[in-house]
This record gives C-alpha cells, sequence and structure tokens, in this order.
C-alpha cells in the first residue's frame, strides 16, 4: 500500500520556496523528483545499500518526517519505523475530504510515466480504493522487473512480437541506480556505479572482485539476452525484487475499483508501450477501463514536429478522454 501524509496547519515556517518532500527509498523519491520537478526538495530516507525493510531511523529523521509537507511510504508493514513516525498526519485523501471545492465523489488520481505506474498501486490501497473515482495513467509499467529486463536488453518480446528497442540513457541510468543501490558493499557500489551509470570501462581483475550481490547485479545489467531475464531476476537480492514487484501494478491492480484512462506513447523510448499492452490484458474487458496508443508524445513529452495527420488523429482522441473526464465533473 502506497501512503502519502501531509503536514497539518501550523508547521515551522519553511526555510526555502520549494515544498519538502519525504520519501521512504529511492522509488518514490525518483517519481515525486520527475513529477514535482524544481518545485520540491526531495529526501530520501533509504541509504544506499540499506535495505527498506531493515531501516531504522534517527531522531532526526523522525523530525524531518514530521516537518515535512508531504511523506511518500509503503504501508502494511513494509517500513514499520516510517509508519510510526507519521501516526498522527492527516492522509492526502483525508485532506481532500475537508475541501469544500473537492467533491469527495470525484477525487481522481493521475500520474506520469513511473508515477503513473505508483497512481495505480496507490489506487489499489483498501484504505482508500473505494474512495478513487478514476486514475489517469500515462506512459507507465506494469511490471518493473520486466521493464528493467527490456531496458537491458534493448528487446521487447511479448505476445508475438519480438523487436529491438533502444531505450534512452536516462532510462539505462534509473534502471542500473536502482539495482546499485541495493548492493550493500560500498566499494561494490562504486564500481558498478563507474560502469553503468558513468560508463567508464571496467577491467577483468576489477570485475573479479565484485561480491556475489554485485556480481548478480552486474549480470542482469550487462545481459543483453532477454531468454535468460528471467533466471538473472531470480538472482537478484529477494528485498529489492520484492520491492520492485509491490510497486508493479501487475501485483494488485485486481483491487483497483476506479475507471482507468491509460494511455501509452507507441514508441516510448523509456518504458516499453508493451507495459501497457499487459495492463490491458490482465484487466481484460473491464467496464471503465479506456486504453490509447498514440504517437503525439515522446513517452510523456508532446512531440509536435509529427505529421499534420498524426497530430489531428491523436489531439483528437485525447480530447475525448478528456470530455469523458469532465463529463464526470459535470
Amino acid at each position: 500500500m502506497i501512503a502519502a501524509t501531509v503536514a497539518g496547519c501550523g508547521g515551522a515556517e519553511p526555510e526555502s520556496d520549494r515544498k519538502q518532500v519525504v520519501a521512504a527509498f529511492y522509488p518514490l523519491a525518483f517519481a515525486a523528483e520527475q513529477i514535482a520537478g524544481d518545485a520540491v526538495e526531495v529526501t530520501n530516507l533509504t541509504p544506499p545499500g540499506v535495505e527498506p525493510h531493515d531501516l531504522e531511523i534517527s531522531a532526526g529523521d523522525v523530525h524531518t518526517l514530521r516537518e515535512a509537507d508531504l511523506v511518500l511510504y509503503l504501508g502494511g508493514g513494509f517500513q514499520p519505523a516510517v509508519e510510526r513516525a507519521v501516526i498522527g498526519r492527516p492522509s492526502a485523501v483525508d485532506l481532500l475530504d475537508t475541501r469544500p471545492e473537492v467533491d469527495p465523489e470525484r477525487v481522481g488520481l493521475a500520474g506520469f510515466s513511473a508515477g503513473a505506474s505508483i497512481a495505480l498501486v496507490a489506487a489499489a490501497d483498501p484504505r482508500i480504493a473505494a474512495d478513487v473515482d478514476h486514475v489517469v495513467s500515462f506512459g507507465g509499467y506494469y511490471d518493473a522487473l520486466d521493464t528493467f529486463g527490456a531496458i537491458a536488453t534493448h528487446h521487447i518480446e511479448y505476445n508475438g512480437i519480438d523487436e529491438e528497442w533502444t531505450p534512452r540513457r536516462h532510462a539505462e541510468k534509473i534502471m542500473a541506480l536502482q539495482l546499485i543501490n541495493a548492493v550493500d558493499d560500498a566499494g561494490d557500489r562504486e564500481l558498478l556505479y563507474q560502469l553503468f551509470v558513468e560508463r567508464k570501462p571496467k577491467t577483468e581483475a576489477e570485475l573479479a572482485t565484485l561480491g556475489p550481490v554485485a556480481r548478480n547485479s552486474y549480470e542482469f545489467l550487462a545481459n543483453r539476452d532477454p531468454s535468460v531475464v528471467r533466471d538473472l531476476i531470480d538472482r537478484l537480492p529477494r528485498d529489492e525484487v520484492a520491492k520492485l514487484d509491490y510497486l508493479s501494478p501487475r501485483t494488485s491492480i485486481e483491487d483497483v475499483k476506479a475507471d482507468l484512462f491509460i494511455i501509452h506513447d507507441r514508441a516510448d523510448p523509456f518504458i516499453p508501450y508493451t507495459e501497457s499492452r499487459r495492463l490491458e490484458d490482465a484487466i481484460g474487458r473491464r467496464e471503465g477501463a479506456h486504453f490509447d496508443e498514440i504517437r503525439l508524445f515522446e513517452h510523456v513529452e508532446p512531440k509536435l514536429t509529427q505529421r499534420p495527420e498524426i497530430i489531428a488523429l491523436d489531439s483528437a482522441r485525447l480530447l475525448f478522454r478528456l470530455y469523458q473526464l469532465l463529463l464526470r465533473w459535470d
């Protein structure tokens, strides 16, 4: 269960104009940075090499959590120390219920890129599932580890589709950082960082110094063979696999009660378009679920250099979806 709490009234005055967001661990911190950009200052509570399950927070961390404008964390006992520290803070949904301009029957979630997937997982939280009217998911993944496999191998496989795919360098860096941060040895982390993030070549002698956990992460990141991705996933740290599964709509989409608006760039170079197709397959012919593949965007950024007929067609499709949303608010 992904939870968000917000600051109540009467907190200390911020030292900067940017909102203070505290994320319990890296994927949530990354999502906050991508969605809010320079408008927020994001603090990641979990240091590199520390498993989120094992996080112990200090008195200073507790203070940071209580003073933050927004806290993002996983509930359900995933990080008990964080859950204890935020007791008494109102949730985002609770706050919306108090706003006179908000109709509590029409509260929805929207997410873009990795945030799209997190919005879907959040909408499955049993504490709020019945209160979420709709979710707009733009360019998200269905299974984080399958997405990492496609990024690592530069290859997409799905239901008869077998094609080469060139992900953006940014996607490769995010995947690498996620797996590198799960390595407990600082020296191993630094070596993997130089190799996969900074792209500094390493000798066989240097690679031979990697410990077992780092070696398994190395083999996954260096792999280009789609047929062995599943075997390599099985060798990754179990806590890391469990965390990424937890953050994947694959494990919770059946619990989402909201209407769904799923949109994906057909040529997405960050997250394969097939991830939204897998989501559509999982949902089936469910009433209130809408899926669109478009070419007007590159991932989640408008691409107005497209041919006029594509701009016209995809603009009409998006306007129709917007019209459907506006009808809900009428």
